[in-house]
């Protein structure tokens, strides 16, 4: 994705910093797996997401999992390539509340090995309602 079509979505995703990291498609909303997903319709990752809430995903190769995603074809990508089970990277999200006073905090971290990564932060000051990134 170039520099351009990054900025003009930031506001709805997170940009991951490893290249390598494929969706989780048991935390993802249905327009991120159908958009990873190529053939893939919104209504049947609608319905995958749906599911899950009952019973996640274990193996992306599992009948069940399989029931979800399109045909594989010679010109489209292995469902393997784009989506996982899991992931390294969390979004971590917490309020402070001190009378007045509103502090909310989003942080992106990732796990490495056994230790914990902060990738960025972003805190709000709802009384001024103004965002301050703390990236890293």
């Amino acid at each position: 994705i170039d520099a351009d079509t990054i900025k003009r979505i930031e506001p709805w995703v997170d940009v991951l910093p490893d290249a390598q990291a494929k969706v989780n498609v048991n935390t993802a909303p249905a327009e991120v797996i159908a958009a990873a997903v190529d053939g893939m319709s919104l209504g049947n990752a609608q319905r995958l997401v749906q599911d899950r809430q009952r019973t996640p995903l274990k193996d992306l190769g599992s009948p069940a999992a399989l029931g979800y995603f399109p045909p594989a074809t010679p010109t489209t990508r292995p469902v393997a390539e784009v989506l996982a089970v899991s992931t390294n990277f969390f979004i971590i999200q917490g309020r402070l509340r001190l009378e007045e006073r509103v502090l909310e905090e989003r942080s992106l971290v990732q796990r490495v090995q056994l230790e914990i990564v902060v990738k960025s932060r972003e805190r709000v000051n709802l009384r001024e309602g103004v965002a301050t990134p703390q990236g890293t």
